[in-house]
């Protein structure tokens, strides 16, 4: 396991999420292209992970069709897609660490960068335990971030990006998504969330809904929110 495992670098980042905004912090040198480009590298690496899971899903559907993305089996081949994701999640958790290091401050919406960060390390090593419909989980959530990193190292460097408003509406339409895909799973698939159904990953599927309900209604607060103008609904991080 990576970083001690999906249970002691949560535990780890939670304590110190809670602790960075209590101290002084004093932007680095040139933090702005530090920051910059650790975004960039996020856009990029987000890029790759996308174009690996489709490919991988390419070839595996090639031997037994397309079924496996609403129904994954038990006994399915491991992976390598979902494990450069999870191992992506940790890389991640330096967002926060670098906001404060290079701008002296947490995030936007700290608590909900915080927790999402906190969740995604469990929830994405559950992926590579084998979990139906997490090959388009995987695919939706890399494309996201394509864009959203990718804004992010254009704001780092003060550049304005017009299109920022749609990362929201995004973000949003990812979480519909995934409820969308889970009534078609069902729909095919009418035993998916029994005890002892023939799909795997029964319970990681059923952590992974409510997680994504709940930032589904955290995203439509955010965009609803009165005080907040749209321009900047949505200048945050996100899952």
């Amino acid at each position: 396991m990576i970083g001690g495992g999906p249970y002691v670098a949560p535990v780890t980042y939670a304590a110190f999420a809670i602790v960075a905004p209590r101290l002084k912090w004093s932007p680095l040198e040139n933090g702005s292209a530090i920051f910059a480009a650790h975004n960039a590298f996020l856009s990029l690496a987000s890029l790759a992970m996308l174009v690996l899971v489709t490919v991988e899903a390419w070839r595996r559907a090639s031997l037994e069709g397309w079924g496996f993305l609403l129904c994954e089996r038990p006994d399915s081949p491991r992976s390598h897609a979902m494990v450069v994701f999870y191992a992506s999640k940790y890389y991640e958790l330096f967002d926060t660490v670098l906001a404060f290091a290079c701008k002296g401050k947490g995030p936007r919406y700290y608590g909900m960068h915080c927790y999402h960060h906190f969740i995604a390390v469990y929830v994405t090593f559950l992926y590579t335990k084998g979990q139906s419909l997490s090959h388009l989980g995987m695919a939706f959530n890399t494309f996201v971030h394509v864009i959203m990193y990718y804004y992010y190292a254009r704001a780092a460097l003060g550049l304005t990006s017009t299109w920022k408003n749609w990362i929201t509406r995004l973000q949003i339409l990812q979480f519909v998504t995934s409820f969308m895909a889970v009534v078609i799973a069902l729909h095919r698939n009418p035993d998916l969330l029994l005890p002892n159904s023939t799909c795997a990953g029964r319970n990681s599927l059923l952590l992974n809904a409510a997680v994504n309900a709940t930032f589904l209604v955290l995203f439509i607060r955010i965009l609803l929110a009165p005080s907040r103008s749209p321009s900047k609904s949505s200048n945050k991080r996100s899952s």
